[in-house]
């Protein structure tokens, strides 16, 4: 592996004295300021990341960087005919996807072999989301037809095989879909504009939940038996129990708008938006115990976020680690 340019910081984060307790009925409006601790920062540009084989998978340009947690070293994966944007990088069925918008493609990278062995063309549209991995499948929300209007486009989850990408299965969504995502041996799409979160069966292909959220919902990730849904609307994040299908917490955040993203790991749910590059839900008890400011030295730090191999990651104008501990 060659190594990436890599500025190792020690930045202790530092509780501010005075409260903002502008709102104080608002748990998100009461915590300290706190400024986070890096432990490195990549120099390297990006938006969506991901964890698994034991690296970090981020976009840049063309290429895919694969970072190795163990000394912050990279090296990178042609991504040929890429264009960008990219949806959300995911994990599964013993690959690296890479869904690109620009050329509608979705690429499967062997991360034994570093290289892309499959291209699977798709109707993507909107690089704010996520493809799910899982059954056999990649499940991505797709363009409905010529008919749909802008307003309503992306009304269509399409399943490809993820071993040959033939498309096996389309499904027409309630709702504009957003981010999709494979756990609990389900898949879960967000419908943005109708607020909903849909479940679906991939036996069936068909919805068999359909669960109320507050505004906007679109990234999602999953952790402790439930799947946890940002909504971009009012900032909320909301766990749904994955046996259940029902809300079980509903967590003010304060970071509500366009962009950002959510994860989970070691204990946490994570939360990354322009304003807070990271903040921090104890899923214990669904608690918000951090809201942390950029170091006053980064630079457009809160574009996505991962946990992996005990440190939190964000991306920006560099990647950053993070220590998960404050």
């Amino acid at each position: 592996m060659k190594p990436a340019s890599v500025f190792f910081l020690s930045i202790l984060f530092a509780a501010a004295p005075d409260l903002d307790v502008a709102q104080a009925d608002d748990p998100a409006m009461a915590l300290p300021k706190q400024e986070l601790k890096v432990q490195a920062q990549i120099l390297r540009r990006g938006d969506f990341i991901a964890f698994g084989f034991g690296s970090i998978w981020m976009m840049t340009s063309n290429r895919l960087g694969r970072f190795n947690p163990a000394d912050n070293s990279a090296i990178d994966v042609p991504i040929e005919g890429a264009i960008g944007p990219y949806r959300g990088i995911a994990i599964g069925e013993s690959a690296v996807w890479v869904p690109d918008i620009g050329s509608k493609t979705i690429y499967k990278v062997d991360p034994k072999a570093n290289r892309v062995v499959m291209r699977t063309r798709a109707d993507l549209s909107d690089s704010e989301g996520s493809v799910g991995v899982g059954a056999g499948a990649v499940w991505v929300v797709t363009m409905a037809g010529k008919k749909i209007t802008s307003k309503d486009y992306n009304r269509e989850l399409s399943r490809f095989s993820a071993s040959t990408g033939v498309l096996e299965a389309t499904l027409q969504l309630p709702a504009r879909g957003a981010a999709a995502i494979f756990d609990h041996g389900s898949v879960w799409v967000t419908g943005f504009n109708k607020n909903e979160l849909y479940r679906v069966d991939p036996v069936t292909n068909r919805i068999v939940a359909t669960i109320a959220l507050h505004e906007r919902p679109r990234f999602l990730a999953s952790g402790e038996g439930s799947v946890w849904v940002a909504n971009q609307g009012d900032g909320t994040v909301q766990r749904i129990d994955a046996r259940s299908n029902e809300v079980i917490a509903t967590i003010e955040t304060g970071a509500g708008g366009g962009g950002g993203d959510i994860a989970f790991g070691g204990g946490f749910t994570w939360v990354t938006s322009h304003e807070w590059p990271v903040i921090k839900i104890d899923a214990k008890n669904n608690q918000l115990v951090g809201k942390f400011n950029a170091p006053r030295d980064a630079e457009d730090m809160g574009d996505a976020i991962r946990y992996g191999a005990g440190s939190v990651w964000v991306s920006g104008t560099s990647l950053f680690r993070i220590d998960p501990s404050q």
